[in-house]
């Protein structure tokens, strides 16, 4: 097929056919079974794509290089993928070399935690482990490789493959975090957006404000008010807010302060311990299955020489 019939194809998808065009398209679709068929296949593939924003200097510069590499002997002058670019940032491409038939502009490809935690590795080796009803969604492609940017719907881990020249950014509801390489705890949802730092360092970028950006040190931790529109910095154990994504809690180095934030930040519950133990100097030690905050409760109240009293939301040791 020639390129002339793969641009009628191209700006039929985006609607800007002239009359004239239009009636030699459809034509086309009547007498010829071919162009019938890639027709059919653009269009399928057309209506599943998601509108996100490309840079379009980037993929012409891709899609430049490969038609190289595939057809050198080829004359290509008649064909502008900048036309197709043109139009509504062009969300799929179709180009014909040859016998080869090269499409998808780009796929959105989309991970889910389900009901369980869910541990993904992204295309540059970065690894990401979701909580539960968490997603991830990305661009990827035949002609481009992964862009380091996702966004994210519910809560994450992320542990960024090292690069010097290209940045990962994570996309969140009031803000984003963007790194070189580094490990992150980020949780953005409607009722609540903060990122903790375990190790490396980030910068927030504030939607609202695009001159208010926020760099992080390891063990700090950002929580993002929306009604004022600013972060609030505070040192906290990183631990505690990554803890989930394991089977086992380590309480290495952790004191009974650490403990009460762990159960507010994991589990929902209040820990309330007597007025004679020092929570801040009391240190702990050992391990417990994460699925099931009562072991430890029982353990503390053991070690403790205390009585438990569940109360709602508030667990209790006296």
């Amino acid at each position: 097929m020639t390129d002339y019939s793969w641009n009628l194809i191209a700006k039929k998808l985006a609607g800007e056919l002239s009359q004239d065009e239009l009636e030699e398209f459809n034509q086309m679709m009547e007498n010829d079974i071919q162009f019938n068929s890639n027709f059919a296949l653009a269009q399928s593939r057309w209506d599943k794509i998601e509108p996100l924003s490309v840079n379009k200097d980037r993929i012409w510069s891709k899609i430049e290089s490969q038609i190289k590499m595939h057809a050198p002997q080829k004359d290509i002058s008649k064909f502008n993928p900048r036309i197709l670019l043109r139009y509504a940032a062009m969300l799929a491409i179709v180009v014909g070399i040859g016998s080869l038939l090269v499409f998808d502009y780009y796929n959105v490809t989309s991970l889910k935690s389900g009901n369980a935690v869910a541990t993904f590795s992204l295309p540059d080796g970065s690894i990401v482990n979701l909580k539960p009803q968490s997603e991830i969604r990305f661009r990827d492609g035949y002609f481009f490789d992964f862009n380091r940017e996702v966004i994210l719907d519910g809560e994450g881990f992320f542990e960024i493959s090292k690069s010097k020249t290209e940045t990962f950014s994570v996309k969140g509801i009031h803000f984003d975090v963007v790194v070189y390489g580094t490990s992150f705890n980020f949780k953005n949802t409607n009722q609540e957006a903060k990122v903790v730092l375990l190790e490396g360092s980030i910068k927030l970028e504030n939607m609202a404000n695009s001159n208010a950006k926020v760099e992080l040190l390891p063990g700090q931790k950002a929580q993002y008010n929306s009604s004022q529109k600013q972060f609030k910095i505070e040192t906290v154990n990183p631990y505690i807010y990554s803890v989930w994504k394991d089977k086992r809690i380590n309480f290495n180095n952790f004191t009974l302060s650490d403990l009460q934030q762990l159960f507010k930040e994991q589990f929902g519950q209040a820990l309330v311990f007597s007025t004679d133990i020092d929570l801040k100097n009391t240190q702990l030690g050992g391990s417990a299955p994460s699925d099931d905050y009562r072991i430890v409760v029982q353990g503390l109240a053991d070690i403790l020489a205390k009585k438990v009293e569940y109360n709602n939301e508030t667990i209790i040791l006296k």
